[in-house]
């Protein structure tokens, strides 16, 4: 295990977003490296360059906010420095390798892995010594050839918190619901469509919906509430169909983690994460609402693959694993096996 490290993790945290998201993943990777037994120190980019614009922007006036980011650099000294969903120049990572030239310094990326969102990473390609994906297989294989100066690509799984997915809701006497979908499709024409028929064909079940067909988005801890007292949660990434080998939205990490029973969208791989005695997987409108019909009569089953999922996520894919696998990545030293190693290219 990697341990005793200065870590500086300069990543979103959302200090001032009104959706107070304690459930990201930029929080969940920094517990889990506290649990490691390493110093992290948090710095939220975006947040402190523009607080500390003279216009409050972040795209203006930004020298004072990156004084203080060198400068906590320079005192905190790290080991190592993770990167989370950051837009760096070239100028400013280069100032960031020249302040700690000794530190280790990595990247992690959690989005769909079309290349001209990745472009960032582009600029920081020649600074960075591993690039983590919650992509893998061919589709990191394919990547591979896009960013042939980083010395290592690597998935990694969406990680479950202990701390913050801390419910079992399929313990559950009463629910609140029967089926929780939250999710935009305000830029994504056919997901009112998928939704609509879904709901037209499971008359009998209570949904909740949020940020999608006219219902506002729920953040926080209203949004945990409702994980907490929901006895169906449904997946659905940017894609139809999610063609990216091992990806998915981190709202896996969340149905599953809180004790759900999970429908998730199709995506290749899928099974290399959770077996069909852990999640459940559906490919169309007609797939999904026949299978919430199905296991909406059958509740036994339905929970003791709820609960199997639950403790698949919390065993495998903890804050604390996948932190110690993503410091061990970088050191190339394995303290255990993990199911996903051979995805580092």
């Amino acid at each position: 295990m990697v341990s005793n490290k200065r870590i500086f993790h300069l990543a979103g945290f959302d200090l001032t977003s009104y959706t107070l998201s304690f459930y990201s993943c930029d929080r969940k990777i920094s517990d889990g490296l506290i649990r490691n037994n390493n110093i992290v120190k948090e710095f939220s980019y975006n947040d402190m360059i523009r607080m500390n614009s003279l216009v409050k922007s972040r795209n203006y006036f930004k020298k004072k906010g990156h004084e203080i980011l060198y400068d906590s650099i320079k005192k905190f000294d790290p080991h190592i420095i993770f990167l989370g969903h950051v837009n760096l120049t070239k100028e400013v990572i280069k100032n960031i390798k020249s302040i700690s030239p000794r530190a280790k310094i990595l990247a992690w990326y959690v989005d769909p892995p079309e290349i001209h969102r990745m472009k960032r990473y582009k600029i920081l390609e020649p600074y960075i010594d591993v690039l983590f994906l919650t992509s893998g297989g061919q589709t990191l294989k394919n990547l591979r050839n896009e960013f042939q100066n980083v010395p290592k690509l690597a998935f990694f799984p969406n990680p479950t918190d202990e701390a913050v997915d801390n419910y079992h809701a399929y313990k559950n006497q009463k629910f609140d619901y029967d089926v929780m979908y939250c999710g935009s499709d305000s830029r994504y024409k056919d997901r009112r469509s998928f939704l609509e028929e879904v709901i037209r064909l499971t008359p009998d079940l209570n949904w909740f919906i949020a940020g999608s067909l006219g219902k506002p988005k729920i953040f926080g801890s209203k949004y945990y509430r409702i994980l907490k007292s929901t006895k169906f949660g449904i997946n659905i990434s940017k894609f139809t169909p999610n063609n990216f080998d091992l990806y998915s939205s981190d709202r896996i990490s969340q149905l599953t983690g809180n004790g759900l029973l999970t429908f998730n969208q199709s995506f290749p791989n899928i099974s290399k994460l959770f077996t069909k005695d852990e999640i459940v997987v559906f490919n169309n409108a007609n797939d999904l609402a026949e299978l919430l019909n199905y296991y909406h009569c059958n509740q036994e089953e339905a929970f003791n693959i709820a609960k199997r999922g639950r403790a698949r996520a919390h065993l495998s894919y903890s804050s604390t694993r996948i932190a110690k696998y993503m410091l061990e990545t970088i050191y190339d030293n394995y303290s255990e096996t993990y199911e996903w190693q051979d995805e580092v290219y």
